[in-house]
C-alpha cells in the first residue's frame, strides 16, 4: 500500500502502533478526523519495513503526549503536520536528522522549552539538489510538488520559550513563531526568511541594520 488517505472524516480510536509493519506506505493523510491518544513510537520503523514515508499528515485531531524522538528516523520525511491537537513537551533535538523535511506545522499545541539549535542543520545533509520556492498557502496535498529542503516551518501558538537561535537552515523561506513566549533580540541573519512572523512574543533590542 503506498496511499492512505482518510482526512475530514469523523475516524475515532487511538492510532494504531501495528502500521510499523505496513510496507511500502508512502502517504499517510489522517488529518481533520477525532483520533486521540498519544503519537506512536513505534512508527518509526515504517521506512524500514520496505517503505519511505514522505508524507505524514495528523493535524485536527485530538492527540496528546510528546513528540517521540524516535520518529527521527523518519529520514525520507517531506510534509509533516502535527498542528491543533495538544501536544506538549519539548521539541525533540533528534529530529534534526529529518533530512528532507521541507514542511512542518507544528502550530496550536502546548509545546515548550526553546526551540533547538540543531535544527538548523537541516540544510547541510539532504543529498538533494535544493532550490528555493514560495508554497502555496493551505493545504498541499500533493507532496511531489514540494521542493527537497525545508521551506516552511509553523510553530506559532505553543509555550516555546527562550532566545532565537542565531542560524537558521538557508532554505528557509517561510517561519512563523509567533504567540509564544520567546525573548532575546532579533538575530541579524534572519533577515534571509522572505516570510518571518514573531508577532506576540517578549523580544527586545533594536531591528537588524541589515
Amino acid at each position: 500500500m503506498w496511499v492512505i488517505n482518510l482526512e475530514g472524516n469523523r475516524l475515532t480510536g487511538t492510532l494504531p502502533s501495528g502500521w510499523n509493519s505496513t510496507n511500502q506506505l508512502n502517504f499517510v493523510g489522517l488529518a481533520s478526523n477525532r483520533f486521540t491518544g498519544s503519537l506512536p513510537s513505534s512508527w518509526s520503523n515504517l521506512p524500514l519495513s520496505g517503505g519511505s514515508i514522505e508524507y505524514l499528515s495528523l493535524g485536527s485531531n485530538n492527540l496528546t503526549g510528546t513528540l517521540p524522538s524516535s520518529w527521527s528516523s523518519f529520514d525520507t520525511l517531506q510534509f509533516l503536520s502535527l498542528d491543533n491537537n495538544t501536544l506538549h513537551g519539548p521539541l525533540p533535538i533528534t529530529w534534526s536528522n529529518m533530512y528532507n523535511l521541507e514542511y512542518g506545522n507544528l502550530a496550536s499545541n502546548a509545546f515548550t522549552g526553546s526551540a533547538p539549535s540543531t535544527w538548523a542543520s537541516w540544510h547541510q545533509h539532504s543529498s538533494v539538489v535544493r532550490r528555493k520556492q514560495q508554497l502555496p498557502y493551505g493545504n498541499i496535498t500533493d507532496p511531489s510538488m514540494l521542493p527537497a529542503s525545508l521551506i516552511v516551518l509553523d510553530v506559532s501558538y505553543n509555550q516555546l520559550t527562550g532566545v532565537l537561535p542565531a542560524n537558521l537552515p538557508a532554505s528557509l523561506a517561510v517561519l512563523n513563531a509567533s504567540n509564544n513566549q520567546l525573548n532575546g533580540t532579533l538575530p541579524s541573519k534572519w533577515a534571509s526568511v522572505a516570510e518571518l512572523r514573531l508577532d506576540n512574543n517578549s523580544l527586545t533590542g533594536k531591528l537588524p541594520s541589515h
